[in-house]
């Protein structure tokens, strides 16, 4: 969900330049884990915060993007908590119940291993996504994914790439 339909990074971000003055932008994060950063704990605290994902500002034709796809097919999000979180799931299913509807907030998928979910495919911004999953991952274009060895996943650079989703669900 967060990189790939709602800007996460965008939050934490206004939150490092809330507390430190500093402005931080996505093509910053060169590395997934915030290991490039000077404000790495920071990053990493505020991952964990209460209502950090309560009110994400969706990706930029994310929702209309996800609700033609499922026209067409059983769109299920799978998405990940940062480890330890008390709240993040139901901020996460919040967020979902307000940008879709309260059904697919209820069939989420909320787990820390996404490589034991079931799948045709997997959008994910993540570098270190599984590729040994059931599911064909298709990684969503962001700078934090570049310059890995990703030559054999199919690539989206942003939500104007549906038919890369389309080709992969054949």
């Amino acid at each position: 969900m967060d990189g790939v339909t709602a800007d996460f990074m965008g939050r934490v971000y206004d939150t490092v330049e809330l507390e430190t003055g500093v402005r931080y932008c996505h093509a910053d994060t060169v590395d997934y884990w915030f290991k490039d950063s000077k404000h790495a704990s920071l990053f990493k605290e505020i991952i964990h915060r209460a209502g950090v994902f309560a009110d994400l500002e969706p990706i930029t034709g994310a929702v209309r993007a996800i609700n033609r796809l499922r026209e067409r097919y059983d769109v299920v999000f799978c998405t990940s908590p940062p480890e330890g979180s008390t709240t993040a799931e139901n901020e996460k299913r919040e967020w979902i119940a307000r940008h879709f509807d309260l059904s697919m907030a209820e069939e989420a998928i909320v787990t820390l291993d996404k490589s034991i979910v079931p799948g045709k495919v997997l959008i994910e911004d993540n570098p270190y996504v599984s590729i040994k999953a059931p599911w064909k991952p298709i990684m969503f274009d962001q700078p934090w994914n570049k310059g890995t060895d990703l030559l054999r996943i199919p690539r989206m650079y942003g939500w104007g790439s549906l038919d890369v989703v389309y080709k992969e669900m054949r």
